[in-house]
C-alpha cells in the first residue's frame, strides 16, 4: 500500500487476497460465540464491499498509465529485443534494475519456451 493503489492492486496479488478473505470468512463461521461470529462476518463483508467499489479518477488514470506503458514496452521489446532502448523509447521501465534481476536471461527463457509475452494466444 505504500506504493499506492495501482501497485497494491496488482493482479498477481489478487488471488491471495481473495483466498485470505475466504479463509477469514471460514474461520469466522467456525467461531462458537454468535456475537463475535456475526461481527467478524459483517466486518469481512464491509471490507469486501469497499474493495469492490470503483476506483477514484486519479487511481484509474494511474492504472491506465501503467497498463498502456506495459503494452508499449512489450511491443517495443518484441520488435527490438533491447531492454534499455525500450525503457527510453516508451518512457516506461518494466523493472527498475534489470541487470540485478537478470531480466534479459528471464526474457530469453520466455522467448525460448514461447511463454508470457511470447505466447501467441494472447
Amino acid at each position: 500500500m505504500c506504493l499506492g493503489l495501482a501497485a497494491a492492486g496488482n493482479s498477481r496479488y489478487t488471488p491471495y487476497v481473495i483466498l485470505g478473505l475466504f479463509g477469514l470468512y471460514l474461520y469466522a463461521l467456525s467461531i462458537r460465540r454468535r456475537d463475535l461470529r456475526v461481527s467478524l462476518v459483517l466486518a469481512l463483508v464491509v471490507f469486501a464491499v469497499l474493495g469492490a467499489r470503483p476506483l477514484n479518477p486519479r487511481d484509474a488514470r494511474d492504472n491506465e498509465h501503467f497498463n498502456s506503458g506495459k503494452r508499449a514496452w512489450r511491443e517495443c521489446y518484441l520488435a527490438r529485443h533491447d531492454i534499455y532502448e525500450c525503457n527510453v523509447l516508451t518512457n516506461f521501465q518494466i523493472y527498475p534494475r534489470p541487470e540485478e534481476a537478470h531480466l534479459q536471461g528471464k526474457l530469453d527463457f520466455l522467448e525460448r519456451n514461447h511463454l508470457n509475452l511470447y505466447d501467441n494466444s494472447q
